[in-house]
C-alpha cells in the first residue's frame, strides 16, 4: 500500500499549469493582503478545534480547485498563504481560491456556519 503523502523530491518538474495572467490589475479579495507575491490572510478563531473545522473545510476546497493553500496552524490562529508556485505568482486561480474562502465565513459554501471565527480576524 503507497503511503497517503509524496516526497517533494522529483526527477524532473511537472508541467506548469495554471489559467490565470499575472497583472498588476488582478483583484485583491476582501480581507486578504498581497505580501511577497502571494495573497495572505489570518484568521483567529475562538479554539482549535473551530480552527481546525475551517481547515478540514478549506483542504476539501483546495482538493476540489486542485489549488492548495501554504498555510500555518498555532492553535486558534490559521494564516493562509496563496501563490501559483508554477509561475511564482498571484494568479486568477489564487484570487478565485480566496474568494471561496471567504464564502466559507458566512456559511456559503458547504453549507457550514464557522460560529468559531472571532469577529476582526484580518492581519494587523
Amino acid at each position: 500500500m503507497a503511503p497517503p503523502y509524496r516526497s517533494m523530491v522529483t526527477d524532473s518538474a511537472p508541467a506548469p499549469r495554471h489559467d490565470g495572467t499575472v497583472t498588476a490589475e488582478t483583484v485583491t479579495p476582501d480581507g486578504w493582503q498581497r505580501d511577497s507575491g502571494a495573497l495572505v490572510r489570518r484568521f483567529e478563531f475562538v479554539d482549535f478545534a473551530s480552527a481546525f473545522a475551517f481547515m478540514t473545510v478549506v483542504a476539501a476546497l483546495a482538493e476540489e480547485l486542485d489549488h492548495h493553500p501554504d498555510w500555518c496552524n498555532s492553535y486558534n490562529v490559521v494564516t493562509i498563504e496563496l501563490r501559483s508556485h508554477d509561475v511564482g505568482a498571484i494568479t486568477e486561480r489564487d484570487v478565485r481560491l480566496a474568494a471561496r474562502i471567504n464564502g466559507l465565513l458566512g456559511g456559503v459554501d458547504a453549507g457550514l456556519a464557522l460560529d468559531g471565527l472571532v469577529e476582526g480576524d484580518g492581519m494587523p
